[in-house]
């Protein structure tokens, strides 16, 4: 009974931890709508016409004067998108970015998973130098590239074609090793097991499918 009844004296608990959380809540609410203040203002800017993009700081709205003293209307306007599809060209630019990011995402993916494989599960000579290569070409700065990179492009005949701009890119060696980190986990006895009948093609799918899945993922958006 004392133990109730000093309950009931204290009150609830965490009464005071919720006007509190409420107030962060909302400092927080209020900082976050204060950070997309920009990009409202970048939105809006996309519907303004040329005079009117310093007359006001979001939509245009109301009238305004024109250099001759008289009155327009300002209104939001789309001249700025017929301009960019119409005269620039940016739906084509737009298809091929898809298809290059499209396309080079996939035989990186492919090629990356292929040298991994090999890599992580077969034995040769000069195995542990060339991995010694690839990991000194990854040091290499890319902007020390560029121009050697420009050059070989033009040599070869690739200027302003898309495979001037897959080839480069269709394997590195960060993709390889990503894969044949991921491709040890999966021990050497359920590979062994699996060519000797003892697991089935679909418990070796599995295998393989489970360990991909993360450099897949980490591979993909670093390209």
């Amino acid at each position: 009974e004392r133990r109730s009844l000093r309950a009931q004296d204290a009150g609830p608990p965490g009464g005071l931890a919720k006007p509190v959380t409420a107030l962060v809540y909302g400092a927080l609410i209020v900082l976050s709508a204060f950070t997309l203040v920009p990009l409202v203002w970048l939105v809006c800017a996309a519907f303004k016409g040329p005079g009117d993009m310093w007359s006001f700081t979001f939509l245009p709205y109301g009238e305004v004067p024109n250099p001759d003293g008289t009155m327009r209307p300002a209104q939001p306007t789309f001249i700025n998108f017929t301009a960019l599809f119409g005269k620039f060209g940016f739906g084509r630019n737009l298809l091929n970015s898809f298809f290059l990011t499209a396309t080079g995402t996939s035989i990186s993916l492919i090629l990356a998973s292929l040298g991994g494989f090999a890599l992580a599960k077969y034995q040769f000579k000069g195995k542990k130098f060339l991995m010694a290569i690839m990991l000194a070409t990854m040091m290499i700065p890319g902007s020390v590239l560029l121009a050697p990179l420009y050059e070989l492009i033009c040599h070869m005949e690739m200027m302003n074609t898309y495979l001037g701009i897959l080839v480069p890119g269709a394997v590195g060696a960060f993709g390889m090793l990503l894969f044949r980190q991921a491709m040890l986990a999966v021990p050497k006895r359920r590979d062994q097991g699996a060519d000797r009948g003892c697991y089935g093609a679909g418990a070796r799918r599995r295998d393989r499918g489970a360990a991909l899945v993360p450099p897949v993922r980490g591979n993909g958006p670093s390209l």
